[in-house]
């Protein structure tokens, strides 16, 4: 077979010329719809993300107004729990000062009447002899539960049956 080269010079550079155009603008184009298919894409995903972004947004509103809700209740459940240990520090143990105060009393002792507060314990009762009214004193003494007893002297200007009074401050160790 016999190639024949009839096209001039000049025809075969314009042929050229026009390939390489053709190439340049098909290359063009390929970009032109690439650029569009990922300005698209990104299109898309941009609003995508602003969707989410707004349920995320949402989502944390929601979330901050229950935890404020619990933030509140557990300050209240906080405070209730201090003020109840509160309470407790500050309470008396009744059933062992009671027992404590009733070790003390001798046996010929009759209490009538026992107020006791906080700070003070009043004893008022009958004592049937003088040394039995002694004894109480000695023990009330010698018991660290008590500070500066007021035994007045009436309290043992008699020998038997005697109607006494006693005033102790009372020293409870939390």
């Amino acid at each position: 077979m016999i190639i024949l080269n009839l096209a001039t010079e000049k025809l075969k550079h314009e042929i050229n010329i026009k390939l390489i155009y053709l190439i340049i603008k098909r290359t063009f184009l390929i970009l032109i719809f690439l650029m569009i298919f990922i300005s698209l894409v990104l299109y898309f995903y941009k609003n995508t993300i602003k969707l989410l972004g707004n349920e995320v947004s949402k989502q944390y509103d929601i979330f901050k107004k229950n935890t404020d809700k619990y933030n509140k209740k557990s300050i209240e459940v906080n405070t209730l729990i201090n003020d109840a240990e509160k309470i407790n520090s500050e309470k008396i143990n009744w059933t062992l000062l009671f027992k404590n105060v009733t070790d003390l009393i001798p046996a010929g002792i009759k209490i009538s009447a026992l107020t006791i507060n906080k700070e003070k314990i009043v004893f008022n009762g009958l004592a049937k002899e003088r040394t039995d009214l002694l004894n109480l004193r000695k023990n009330l003494e010698q018991s660290k539960l008590f500070l500066e007893i007021n035994f007045p002297f009436k309290n043992i200007s008699e020998k038997d049956n005697i109607n006494f009074n006693i005033e102790a401050k009372l020293n409870l160790i939390k």
